[in-house]
This record gives structure tokens, sequence and C-alpha cells, in this order.
């Protein structure tokens, strides 16, 4: 990577996919000292890392076809408008050569406010581009949200558009199995690589029960982490991008409890809190659990609202920096 002149983000948000990234964007884009492209997902170190231009990824099927919708959909709003300068934005930002000036130009409106990006896929970079990353920005902020990984590959497959939550286990296995996705599940490989670039005070760990139990002092927190005013009235929007429903499959549970339990295990010892209630899911539905469903999200299985109830209700999400090697909050 060449010298960068022009603006870099204060902060990234690397993901994870499904962890309430979209809800994050959606509420920090409210703060009025922060400042967010009107893209929520810019991708820009994940294509980089395969060096492919813009304009390719508009040309391919799979990719292309909601590139062009979006970029169809932005330039009949700046049509409407009348929005030049808007319009040249957008034509540049889905069709320009994804080079560092091309990254400084999105942050060049930020007019001195905290600004950054959130694009889900950076929990799944290679450690020579996070490194390349740190040498450009050796200051900045990371925030990164998690869920339980069961969770998480359960509701990466069933994308909203999904007609049937009814999934059987080949389906599930030859999904889990493919290399995407085992980066995206993989909160470790994602943990060391940042952890071994940047500070560990510099990185953020949330949790989503955070989100659904403690959501003011979770947003505050996240405030205080990226230096900005946290004592502010903004709207508290409720938008996320994670699918909902009430039951999920016991067998593919079960399977994904299976898959995940090595890494599940390591996080309950790394982070403690809701990582730990992760593990006691984890066991129950190896060891205990019957029927043929299961209550969704997890943290409403009997194990789940068994943890809940024996540990203090309190927000655990912070900078890595306050959890130890036992997972323990040292400000404990």
């Amino acid at each position: 990577m060449t010298e960068h002149r022009n603006v870099f983000p204060d902060f990234l948000g690397i993901g994870a996919q499904k962890c309430g990234t979209t809800w994050l964007y959606f509420n920090l884009s409210h703060h009025p000292e922060l400042w967010l492209p009107k893209w929520k997902e810019i991708h820009f170190f994940d294509r980089l890392e395969r060096r492919r231009p813009g304009w390719m990824d508009a040309l391919l099927p799979r990719v292309g076809r909601k590139i062009r919708r979006r970029l169809a959909t932005n330039i009949r709003k700046d049509l409407s408008k009348k929005d030049w300068h808007e319009l040249r934005r957008d034509l540049s930002f889905y069709l320009g050569k994804r080079d560092l000036e091309w990254y400084g130009r999105i942050f060049e409106p930020c007019s001195g406010l905290v600004c950054g990006e959130i694009t889900p896929a950076y929990s799944a970079l290679d450690r020579r581009t996070v490194e390349d990353i740190a040498l450009l920005s050796p200051d900045l902020k990371i925030l990164y949200l998690i869920r339980n990984p069961i969770e998480r590959t359960w509701s990466s497959k069933l994308k909203p558009e999904s007609k049937s939550d009814h999934l059987d286990i080949g389906t599930m296995r030859s999904f889990a199995e493919k290399s995407f996705i085992r980066r995206r599940d993989d909160y470790v490989r994602t943990l060391d690589i940042w952890s071994s670039c940047f500070e560990s005070s510099n990185i953020f760990i949330g949790f989503l029960e955070d989100i659904r139990f403690h959501r003011e002092a979770f947003l505050s927190s996240i405030f205080e982490f990226l230096g900005v005013e946290g004592d502010i009235s903004i709207p508290r929007t409720g938008r996320k991008n994670v699918r909902s429903g009430d039951t999920m499959s016991l067998d593919v549970a079960r399977f994904l409890a299976e898959l995940h339990l090595e890494l599940i295990t390591e996080l309950a010892r790394r982070l403690g809190g809701p990582a730990r209630g992760w593990l006691e899911i984890a066991q129950w539905l190896l060891n205990d659990a019957t029927g043929d469903r299961v209550p969704y999200p997890l943290w409403d299985t009997p194990a789940g609202t068994a943890f809940r109830s024996k540990v203090p209700s309190r927000l655990t999400s912070r900078p890595l920096s306050r959890f130890d090697d036992e997972g323990t909050d040292q400000r404990e």
C-alpha cells in the first residue's frame, strides 16, 4: 500500500455479520458528533484482498445484481433532486477504481467529525491486510460485535428472504463448511489477528445480548469508546438486519453446538459474560435438550434463562483491554 493523503476513518466496524451491525450503523448515524457514509458497507479492504476493481463487481452475476439495483436507486434519487455532486459520488463509489484515493474520498464530507464505516466482512480479513490497515492508521478504533456462534451460523443461512427455517443437517453442514462462513464464525481467529495489530484498548467487544437487554447502556459505552458525548438524546432506532423467529431445529442446533463447542469453550475462557452462557447452552443442547425444536434466540432456552438468572444483570460489552485471560472484568 502507498502512503494515503486523504481522510482515513477514525473507527471501523468489522462485524460480525448477523450480530447487530445494521442496528449499530443506524444508531451511530444519528449522533451529531459522528459521521458515517450513506453506504453502510464499503467493502474496501476485503475486495482489495481480491484485487478486484469496482466495475468488475458490478458485472458479476451474484454480486453485481445487488450493486446495480442500489446504484439505480441512488441515481434516481440524485436525478430527482438534481444533486449532481451526489450523482458523481455514487458513480465513483459503485464503479470507480478501488484504491486508497477512492477510499479517502468517501470520508471527505465528514468535516472534522469522528468518522467511520461498518463492513462485517472485515472480520474475515487476512493478517497481512490487517497489518496494512494498522500501518495506515495505528490509532484506529475497532468495533467487533459478536453473538452465540450457533445462532450466527443459523441466522447467516436464513436470509431475510428465506421462506422456511426448517433446514436439515446436510444443508447446514454444507453451508457451515464453506470457507468464508468458517472465517466469519471464528471469533478467536479475528481477535487474535486484530489484537496482534492494534492495542487491545482500541478494540471494543460488543455482545448481542447487551443490545437486547442493555441497549441504552450499550450505546453509551460505544460513544465513550469513540470519544464522543455519551449522555445525549438521539433516536434509538429498532432497525436491525437479523432474521427473527421463535424456534429452531434441535437436530441442526445440536449439530452447530458440536461444531462450535471448541470455539465457544475458548471464548468462555477469554471473555466470560455471555460467552459462558453460550457454553452452558451448547452443553444443554448436546446433553439435555429434547423434542424437535428449541426456543430461538437461544438465550430463551432453559439453559439460557437459567444462566441469566444466576449472573448479575449488567453490561458486559467493553474494550478488549478490560478482559483478562480468565474472562473476568478487570474493573471488578
